[in-house]
């Protein structure tokens, strides 16, 4: 039997939130774009911090460093902001929702728990932080054309931005890949400040 599994920090989203990405992706799969592969409503997450494979004997002490870690952080609120695409618009490999509201106390969150993995010699990520949702992406062998229209589908789709995500727990979720795509498992629950 593996010792390893695959593992990421996030935020959960409330249903509401999740409904609305759902519909938004809805639309754009009636756009019927080659290689769109949305991402399930009930899967969609803020990542915070992705481990990659990591041994089944380091998950108590990383929930005990994140418990440490956010518990002196107070709850804060983020909002759904506008859409966009990485890395543009003209040839979009994944589709995503931007995030508004309390970002500073969210970019501290991630830093902090950067910073505290270190100790226990959890590589630190390489890439810049940038929030958002990812609520699709195009495989590698959709067209020019499939991606510019897939682009095209996502601006011009009825989307409801400014609904709120309370930001009061971070989830320690164990990702295993199957055909049908990930499925989510989560391993602990962690609140922050006075959210008991």
């Amino acid at each position: 039997m593996r010792d390893d599994i695959r593992a990421f920090l996030a935020l959960r989203l409330p249903d509401d939130v999740t409904a609305a990405l759902g519909h938004l992706t809805d639309q754009m799969a009636q756009a019927r774009v080659g290689g769109f592969k949305p991402v399930r409503p009930e899967n969609m997450h803020l990542t915070l911090k992705f481990f990659g494979n990591i041994n089944a004997r380091q998950v108590e002490s990383i929930v005990d460093t994140v418990t440490h870690t956010v518990t002196s952080i107070r709850p804060f609120t983020l909002r759904l902001g506008n859409v966009g695409a990485y890395p543009n618009n003209r040839s979009p490999r994944v589709l995503w929702v931007g995030l508004d509201g309390d970002v500073a106390p969210l970019q501290d969150i991630h830093r902090r728990i950067e910073a505290a993995l270190g100790q226990i010699d959890i590589k630190p990520d390489t890439r810049e932080f940038r929030p958002h949702l990812t609520i699709a992406r195009i495989r590698d062998h959709a067209s020019h054309a499939d991606r510019r229209k897939a682009a095209e589908a996502l601006f011009s789709a009825e989307f409801r931005s400014g609904l709120l995500i309370p930001a009061d727990r971070v989830s320690l979720i164990r990702s295993v890949l199957r055909p049908q795509g990930p499925q989510y498992t989560s391993l602990a629950e962690i609140s922050l400040a006075g959210n008991e």
